[in-house]
């Protein structure tokens, strides 16, 4: 999930500064990470994504889709919590480091 985060935001910082460079010549920042970035979210997408279908209540209109299906969330409680430990053993890692 961190990854995927990660991910998202390289895609963002560099669509971003894309556009915020007005020059005819404009290029993409990081392009070979930003490509393995596209693809590992594709991927992810693909073969993580949610299959349910929804029904249709009308072809045209708001709400076109009835919410009547279950969809079933992962629970992240464990990789947070690792991700707390981890980020604590890493604050007192630099913490020992600055006292030594």
């Amino acid at each position: 999930m961190f990854h995927q985060l990660r991910c998202l935001n390289i895609v963002r910082e560099v669509i971003v500064d894309f556009y915020a460079d007005e020059s005819p010549d404009a290029k993409v920042n990081k392009p070979t990470l930003v490509r393995h970035c596209m693809s590992y979210l594709r991927q992810t997408v693909l073969c993580r994504a949610d299959m349910k279908m929804e029904t249709v209540r009308a072809p045209k209109g708001h709400q076109m889709t009835v919410s009547d299906v279950t969809h079933t969330c992962r629970d992240w409680t464990m990789v947070y919590e690792a991700a707390e430990r981890d980020h604590q053993l890493y604050r007192m890692y630099l913490s020992s480091v600055a006292n030594s």
